[in-house]
């Protein structure tokens, strides 16, 4: 990662592109202390710049480092990530966020608002022709239904 940003740095990238690189970070290692720190760098440098997608990026990195160690967190990160997509920001996150927004409801026993979230990513992957969204959104609905049956 050091060097990752040492090359930012060098060729002088913008403030965006590092909060990119340290979620990614918290994206491939959910749930270790290391993740929940850079996801949480992440926001606070999305924060800063100010731009709305990078702030996506930014708070799907909290989602997905906080999933298992803190869910009501990585439920209201998840949250905002779809908002700040819903206000106009870029969707490139949108199908692996709900997926995980799904999951997390499901978790709490919430099948309404886990099975919206599931149809949200269904539709997305139709209307985007999107491979690995529909693969995401067939994964998901397996374990949201695991989940839910779990309650009954």
């Amino acid at each position: 990662m050091a060097e990752g940003h040492a090359a930012l740095d060098a060729i002088g990238a913008p403030g965006l592109a590092h909060t990119h690189l340290v979620a990614f970070e918290a994206i491939y290692f959910p749930g270790s202390p290391t993740a929940r720190e850079a996801a949480e760098v992440a926001l606070a440098n999305a924060r800063q710049v100010g731009n709305p997608t990078n702030l996506a990026v930014a708070f799907f990195a909290v989602a997905c480092a906080n999933q298992d160690s803190d869910p009501d967190r990585a439920l209201a990160a998840a949250e905002e990530n779809l908002a700040v997509i819903g206000s106009g920001a870029g969707d490139g996150s949108f199908y692996v966020t709900a997926s995980l927004a799904a999951v997390l409801y499901a978790r709490r026993a919430d099948a309404p608002a886990s099975l919206a979230a599931l149809g949200d990513v269904a539709r997305w992957a139709r209307d985007n022709a999107h491979p690995g969204a529909t693969l995401m959104a067939i994964s998901t609905g397996v374990e949201v239904m695991a989940e839910l049956a779990r309650f009954e």
